[in-house]
């Protein structure tokens, strides 16, 4: 189980967004989670608080799957595969025009966008969610580079200013192997949300890394599946045949639901790592991030609060412990 520490005072300060998460009451003078919140480290039971379809697509899903769930499974998968796209805020331009590398990769099913910061020292790679992009993750590449670090970012398949229309977890994992392939071993991945599920299936397929960050993590695909059924509105008797149809387009790793299952593949590779998630998450729940943290032997846990799902990629705080955890300080020290 991953040690839960705290990093804030004996009196918590209230300025902080960051809680801590004791593993037990041998510390009496840290203020812990309520017991109840301790015992569901592991809980299973699914919660979603996240944006939702416009009524009339989930009235339109919700009559045609429970009148024909096998022939509208196919157009679910469809959109379950295909990533939106937003525009860049201006922070991440800034982030942009910073980078001193900004090229095309070339990995086994075409190519995907490239971003370098800092010139020289060991490799931190970043590793955005879904429907989000390589810059997204850039307020840790300035703190990263004057720590000694070098750092990338790509946006995956279908994302950001990559080719394509649809991707899926297992195209993550194997861009993600080409950037070794292509710059050498990784010092840290530092992943955020879906990104996580494919950082550490990159791991199970031979990526080496030293650290491990993972911000706003979930358990794996049922979760993203479970999400997005109640964001549309889809009924239970599509999910089968959805799954089904899943399973066949990313057939290449078996068992789709083990490869990108974040605890099983923690359970299995077990390095060295860190999880943060937010209270206030309403996108992955922060039952999610407990529960990974709770199956990682050799992880830390962090807990913040007003930070929700996104914000938490550019907090300076958070930032700033990140780096100095990935610097080699332990995370309790952080």
């Amino acid at each position: 189980m991953a040690q839960q520490v705290s990093i804030a005072s004996a009196v918590p300060d209230t300025s902080s967004p960051i809680r801590q998460v004791p593993k037990s009451a041998l510390n009496p003078r840290i203020v812990p989670l309520s017991d109840e919140e301790v015992a569901s480290m592991k809980d299973s039971a699914f919660t979603y608080a996240g944006p939702m379809a416009p009524p009339w697509m989930r009235a339109t899903l919700g009559f045609a799957g429970k009148l024909a769930p096998r022939t509208l499974a196919p157009l679910v998968s469809r959109l379950w595969f295909t990533p939106g796209k937003a525009a860049r805020p201006a922070r991440e331009q800034a982030w942009l025009e910073a980078a001193q590398r900004r090229e095309t990769l070339v990995w086994r099913d075409g190519t995907v966008q490239l971003y370098g910061w800092g010139g020289t020292g060991p490799l931190v790679l970043l590793v955005h969610g879904w429907q989000g992009r390589g810059t997204q993750m850039a307020a840790f590449a300035e703190p990263l580079v004057e720590a000694g670090f070098r750092v990338l970012a790509f946006d995956a398949p279908a994302h950001g200013d990559s080719a394509g229309k649809q991707t899926h977890g297992e195209a993550f994992a194997r861009v993600i192997e080409t950037i070794q392939r292509q710059e050498g071993p990784f010092h840290a991945m530092i992943a955020h949300s879906f990104g996580c599920a494919p950082a550490t299936y990159a791991l199970r397929c031979g990526v080496s890394i030293e650290k491990l960050v993972l911000l706003a993590p979930a358990r794996g695909l049922e979760f993203a599946i479970r999400s997005f059924q109640v964001g549309l509105g889809v009924p239970e008797p599509v999910v089968p045949h959805w799954k089904r149809i899943a399973e066949a387009k990313v057939g290449q790793v078996g068992d789709i639901w083990r490869a990108m299952s974040v605890t099983a593949n923690l359970e299995a590779m077990n390095p060295d790592g860190l999880v943060v998630h937010d209270r206030d998450d309403h996108w992955v729940s922060v039952r999610e991030g407990r529960a990974v943290a709770s199956s990682w032997e050799n992880g830390t846990y962090w807990e913040t609060s007003g930070l929700g799902h996104h914000r938490v990629l550019r907090d300076p705080e958070i930032v700033a412990r990140v780096t100095d955890f990935l610097k080699g300080g332990g995370a309790s020290e952080a």
